[in-house]
């Protein structure tokens, strides 16, 4: 990446933090963006945890594909949130009905 280039893309309302290997929520993205982040796209990153997001109070979208999530994820209170996808991580067919049932 070029010295001058964001490792975020921002298209509105719609955060981007893709392929930078990150274990963990960068504390960055929840202080400048999580006010008004309506979507935001964490893949192809190595998250074990979502631990952070909880700065995103407005999240109606999360995206956390192609990472390392399992079966012990726990996803913060987000009211507005309508759409996950949790495509290609370490989390059981059994762990996600678990989860659904309990909602």
């Amino acid at each position: 990446m070029a010295h001058n280039e964001s490792p975020v893309a921002l298209n509105g309302t719609q955060i981007s933090y893709i392929g930078h290997d990150g274990s963990d929520i960068p504390e960055f993205l929840g202080d400048t963006y999580g006010q008004f982040a309506r979507r935001l796209d964490l893949s192809f990153n190595l998250l074990r945890s979502l631990a952070g997001l909880e700065m995103f109070t407005g999240l109606e979208e999360l995206i956390v594909d192609n990472n390392l999530l399992g079966n012990d994820l726990r996803l913060p209170r987000l009211p507005s949130l309508h759409t996950l996808t949790l495509n290609k991580n370490k989390i059981s067919f059994h762990a996600i009905f678990a989860f659904l049932i309990c909602i």
